[in-house]
């Protein structure tokens, strides 16, 4: 997976696994590497015989696995690669490569709806944290930064996030009314 400038291993589902993908990363070569760095598949059948990454082949090697198959997962910018490996040579075929894709494909989806509903979700809540925050100004007659105080400190008490007590200010839930006079400290210290 990318992040920032660096590749990272992001999930592995067992050990050795895991160790062929690091193994990738220390020697900066392998399939997955490729498939994030030229957004195409890649295909080893036998990694003993291949001798395209010959440094990080030999180790995957040594680790168990004979083929590999990688396909970047990409919308846009390259995010990640899919690596399935295999203890058998000649595991992957064009099916099995047409899988990989489809599912790299759901996966890239599913991470974008993420994303947006992520996105979505935080201008919501700016949004509802200014209405709050303009709301407790006009009722306590304090400014911005004594107004986010008031909602901070409201917050800690109740053991809540700031954005679900303001969430409950402009649902009228709570402070309604006349503030209580610590509310009023608050807002004033």
């Amino acid at each position: 997976m990318v992040q920032g400038r660096t590749i990272t291993v992001a999930a592995a589902s067992d050990a050795d696994v895991r160790r062929a993908d690091e193994l990738r990363l220390e020697w900066g070569q392998g399939s997955g590497v490729e498939a994030i760095l030229t957004r195409r598949n890649f295909r080893a059948d036998d990694l003993r015989l291949n001798g395209r990454w010959r440094f990080w082949e030999r180790q995957a090697a040594r680790l168990g696995w004979l083929s590999v198959m990688s396909v970047p997962l990409a919308d846009g910018d390259t995010l990640a690669s899919l690596t399935v490996y295999s203890r058998q040579v000649r595991s992957f075929s064009h099916v099995e490569q047409a899988v990989a894709e489809a599912f790299a494909g759901h996966a890239v989806a599913v991470g974008n709806a993420r994303e947006q509903r992520s996105v979505s979700e935080a201008v919501t809540t700016r949004r509802v944290l200014r209405l709050a925050q303009a709301m407790l100004m006009k009722r306590l007659q304090v400014d911005a930064e004594q107004a986010f105080t008031v909602l901070r400190r409201s917050a800690a008490q109740g053991n809540q996030r700031v954005a679900e007590v303001a969430a409950d200010v402009v649902a009228g839930r709570v402070m309604t009314g006349n503030p209580s006079p610590s509310l009023r400290t608050d807002a004033a210290s």
